[in-house]
């Protein structure tokens, strides 16, 4: 019956979180865990001596524990009995055992400071056993409970104290006994054993005290031992015995390992525009979530166990990413993350550039992370949903120059772009490099006309550069387009990887063959180049 009136530090009364019982089997617990379900059998034994006679006790319990959300448990727990008598020189003896009774209770956490905890148990005893605790009648057993980690405050003292205290209501035979339960324990963990010391005075039976020093062994995750001695004393004589428990957890845990333990912490923000992110932060190996609020994108994980962990942040709107941190013992781990948009929406109106009116069926060609084809709508836009990355536009529409440009996109972006008609284009360039027939390569002839451009573009930082690719009459018009555009970026890759200038300071423009050189045909095989200052 003594067991009944003990309770255990949350999350688990009796095992994968918590003592106190302190002697009985559980496995070492893990912070805000849940759905757990524990199975615990533990026993004890003592001896009285009276003159020439001995008397046995004994006692045994089989428990299971269930944590279903963080910070509440349902448990059951089941009683067994048995007592013999022993009389000197060993000439008699008789023992009996009686089945005990059942109990139903939870537990909750009101209040958890750091690696602390405030809670509360109610437990209800059901006489169903032959020798039964609660009198025949249904005991009310409220208790309350403090664990305080002393290691969250100071590195050299990592003991855990449990301090409990309980009132049965119902128990009709407490008038010669001390009316209500205390018990304090002291356990020092470490990560294959831990040490504990509990000193105890409860109702039960007639004892004053109750000293039990133990240790508990959990070499595996899901698997605790625990073995401790029981020396108590009466107004009479002294009480000595033993005690052993074995639990098993159904979930795979950590041991905590000597107190105090570290933390994870870190900010989650915008790739592109830096501002904090909503985001739910997920230590995976403890199944634990972590909320960074829109306003500080700021979250923390606290009392986590040494050990190398993964974290997995997931934000709406947002491609989801996951790391490793490695958490050591009194250190705060920093982790930040900058999240990517998972999809962006670019948006863009084609004018035309002689006149400033919006181009409807302009063909919108966008091709990188996504290849996607659109037309303009009658007021001269378009609107794409893209995967955020690096991508070539071209823009086309008869009677139009070709419009060709690359940019990177992470975040919603709004784009003009301006077409120029065939008609209107001017007709003096800066410089013209030409080819030979069928080809896109610079002729060696033409490199010092480059040169020079080069020089004056870094010079002039602030010109830039449009390029426009011709092809001669020979051949069809698609081929032409693809060729007289390869002649435009073999000029460009040009200026750039021999000159580093920066490619976003030039343009490229394919016309095919829709502006020849009738006079002089080989002419018409070249790439023109302007320079907008």
């Amino acid at each position: 019956m003594l067991l009944l009136l003990v309770i255990f530090a949350f999350p688990s009364t009796f095992g994968s979180k918590g003592i106190l019982r302190a002697k009985s089997g559980d496995v070492e617990w893990l912070s805000e865990a849940r759905s757990i379900l524990t199975i615990s059998v533990d026993g004890e034994g003592y001896r009285y001596d009276y003159d020439d006679t001995l008397f046995d006790y004994g006692s045994g319990r089989v428990i299971i524990g269930y944590t279903p959300i963080k910070r509440f448990e349902a448990y059951t727990l089941w009683r067994g009995h048995g007592e013999g008598t022993v009389r000197q020189p060993f000439s008699d003896s008789d023992f009996e055992g009686n089945l005990g009774d059942l109990d139903l209770g939870a537990k909750v956490v009101l209040k958890k400071f750091r690696n602390s905890y405030l809670s509360s148990d109610l437990a209800l005893t059901i006489p169903i056993g032959r020798d039964q605790y609660s009198n025949d009648g249904f005991i009310i057993y409220p208790k309350a409970i403090l664990t305080f980690d002393c290691g969250d405050y100071s590195r050299l003292f990592p003991i855990r104290i449990h301090l409990n205290a309980g009132f049965p209501i119902g128990r009709s035979d407490l008038s010669g006994n001390f009316p209500v339960t205390l018990v304090t324990a002291f356990e020092l963990p470490s990560k294959l054993f831990t040490y504990f010391i509990e000193i105890s005075r409860m109702h039960e039976r007639d004892w004053n005290w109750r000293f039990t020093p133990g240790l508990k062994l959990h070499p595996f995750n899901r698997i605790c031992l625990t073995i401790g001695a029981d020396l108590g004393t009466t107004e009479d004589y002294w009480l000595f015995g033993a005690n052993a428990g074995l639990a098993v957890s159904s979930v795979l845990v950590r041991e905590r390992e000597t107190r105090p333990t570290g933390n994870i912490a870190g900010e989650i923000r915008d790739r592109t525009t830096d501002a904090p992110v909503a985001a739910n932060v997920m230590l995976l190996e403890l199944d634990e979530t972590a909320f960074a609020s829109e306003k500080f994108g700021v979250y923390k994980h606290i009392g986590v166990p040494r050990g190398v962990y993964t974290l997995l942040v997931q934000a709406p709107g947002y491609a989801a990413e996951s790391r490793m941190v490695i958490v050591d013992r009194n250190e705060t781990s920093v982790l930040n993350f900058d999240l990517a948009r998972a999809m962006v929406t670019y948006q863009g109106i084609v004018l035309n550039a002689s006149t400033d009116q919006p181009i409807n069926n302009a063909v919108i060609h966008l091709e990188g992370k996504a290849v996607t084809t659109a037309l303009t709508d009658i007021d001269g836009t378009f609107e794409e949903v893209l995967k955020p990355g690096a991508y070539e536009l071209k823009v086309n529409k008869k009677e139009f120059a070709q419009y060709i440009s690359t940019f990177s996109i992470y975040d919603d972006r709004q784009d003009t772009i301006w077409l120029r008609p065939v008609a209107a284009i001017a007709e003096t360039p800066e410089a013209i490099v030409y080819f030979d027939i069928d080809d896109a390569n610079i002729r060696k002839d033409q490199k010092s006309t480059l040169n020079d451009i080069a020089e004056f573009l870094k010079s002039h930082p602030s010109v830039r550069c449009e390029l426009r690719g011709h092809t001669d009459p020979s051949g069809n018009i698609d081929y032409n387009e693809i060729l007289s555009l390869a002649r435009a970026n073999s000029v460009k890759d040009y200026l750039v990887k021999v000159y580093g200038i920066e490619k976003q300071r030039i343009s490229t423009l394919a016309y095919s063959r829709t502006k020849l050189v009738r006079e002089n045909p080989e002419k018409s095989r070249r790439v023109e180049i302007f320079l907008i200052k």
